[in-house]
């Protein structure tokens, strides 16, 4: 069975809709990476057991995404400000060829960091 890697963010966002049972195996699965016979020693049911909770719970959040929705918004905003850090990135190295920008380059570097908050990234380019 092939992990659907566009989960991992359903189960964040919408994790909450799993049953308790559900929720351990999907962490197990999505977030250990553990095989399904290994959760089945762990969890105490059989491998199929596993199996068809996972495509169950995989049901369960894709359904709740398509009525709700919240994956794609938050895609859809991150892209916004990777779209943004783009031209501020591309402003700053405007400025810094021109010597008498250097208060908007320094108003960039501060915007720059503040997206890169935003976005979960560590360090400036």
């Amino acid at each position: 069975m092939s992990k659907n890697l566009n989960i991992v963010p359903l189960l964040d966002i919408y994790g909450g809709l799993l049953s308790p049972k559900q929720a351990e195996i999907m962490d197990y699965y999505y977030n250990q990476d553990f095989s399904l016979g290994e959760i089945s020693e762990i969890v105490n049911i059989t491998r199929q057991g596993v199996r068809d909770s996972v495509k169950r719970s995989e049901e369960i959040l894709i359904e709740a995404d398509k009525a709700i929705g919240i994956a794609e918004i938050e895609q859809e905003h991150r892209q916004q400000l990777i779209n943004a850090k783009t031209y501020a990135l591309e402003a700053f190295e405007q400025c810094k060829k021109i010597s008498y920008a250097r208060p908007v380059a320094e108003k960039l570097i501060t915007l720059l960091e503040y997206l890169d908050d935003l976005l979960g990234i560590e360090d400036v380019e």
